[in-house]
């Protein structure tokens, strides 16, 4: 009996054997055709011309980037921007830098808004934190009709972050400026906007600006993304979705003399889904040198605590920059003086 219940046990073995054998050839059969499938996608979609790529002209992409609706986001194109941005890796590992120097307050009792919300990524993140008065900000209204759809729990505001008016002053302990919302703006509405953050704040609030190294821009939707260089040595990040794939990349934009810009960057979105259609969406950046960026908000009233160093990111590029709102010292002495040159005057 016993030896019968030994060859049972063999067989059984050898049986379970065999099993994961013929398991494990198939899991390489069904990535290699993974693979060809995955080639073939580049071969069609990526390994072509620049020009091909655009399927329009330059000019005709930028006839239809000054849209004449007051939304540069369409709905078709937040729609496909939420499913292809959906990755909370960026946000997730930044907001873990963040919490180590917000101010002492209760989750309750702290204020967070946040600049450029888009579809409200960011703000759902800190949600999640258990942090519950929690605002987002955008002058999208398809994107904030998105983020509103996706977390009705939050409020959001339409806005620009230009105008003073958008939140009251001293209303937020924390400002927190989303991706590239900073560069969507030129030297002087980014100096309005960062003397706003610091209406906006309170005293020692805490104000986070992803600030970007042109040099050092990364292209990516997901953190498995791929990159290649096309024939115009570009660089450019790839991915493969389920229903489409996503193309982005940089090109340089002409200056007011009709030359190659030094900050001006055209930053691509082409879809191209599996009926072979195709959608390419242009967004307009404007890159300020990481040293003036710094210096205007020095200048606004802010001092450092701490800058995170730029990283493998997915929106990538960016050393993530954290201040304090520094407090109004009133001399009292130059305060009395003040008022004796006033009443000398009169």
């Amino acid at each position: 009996m016993n030896i019968l219940c030994q060859i049972l046990l063999y067989i059984l073995i050898l049986l379970i054997i065999i099993y994961l054998i013929i398991k494990v050839k198939n899991a390489i059969y069904e990535t290699d055709r993974s693979n060809e499938h995955f080639t073939d996608v580049l071969n069609q979609n990526l390994i072509e011309h620049f020009n091909d790529k655009l399927d329009y002209s330059i000019e005709y992409l930028l006839n239809e980037y000054k849209e004449k609706e007051d939304d540069i986001f369409d709905k078709e194109f937040v729609d496909l921007y939420d499913i292809t941005y959906h990755d909370f890796f960026d946000i997730n590992r930044d907001n873990k830098v963040i919490l180590k120097y917000l101010p002492k307050k209760n989750k309750e009792d702290m204020a967070i808004t946040v600049g450029g919300c888009g579809v409200g990524k960011v703000c759902k993140s800190w949600k999640d934190l258990g942090y519950s008065n929690v605002k987002g900000i955008d002058f999208s209204k398809h994107m904030l009709k998105k983020a509103e759809g996706l977390y009705p729990n939050i409020d959001f505001i339409r806005g620009n972050l230009v105008d003073t008016k958008v939140l009251p002053q001293q209303s937020t302990h924390v400002f927190i400026m989303d991706e590239r919302t900073l560069y969507m703006n030129h030297t002087k509405d980014i100096e309005k906007i960062i003397k706003n953050a610091y209406h906006w704040l309170y005293d020692d609030g805490i104000l986070v600006v992803p600030v970007y190294d042109k040099n050092e821009l990364q292209l990516a939707s997901r953190y498995y993304s791929t990159s290649y260089i096309d024939n115009l040595g570009i660089v450019h990040g790839f991915t493969y979705l389920d229903h489409f794939s996503h193309d982005c990349w940089y090109v340089p934009d002409l200056d007011e003399n009709n030359e190659k810009s030094e900050r001006l960057l055209m930053y691509f979105d082409k879809f191209t889904f599996k009926d072979g259609k195709k959608r390419i969406k242009p967004t307009m950046y404007y890159f300020s040198p990481k040293s003036e960026i710094y210096d205007i908000i020095l200048k606004s009233g802010f001092e450092k605590i701490h800058i995170q160093p730029i990283c493998t990111q997915i929106v990538g590029g960016y050393e993530l920059a954290i201040f304090k709102k520094k407090k109004n010292s009133i001399n009292v002495s130059e305060l009395q003086n003040k008022n004796k040159i006033n009443k000398k005057i009169k």
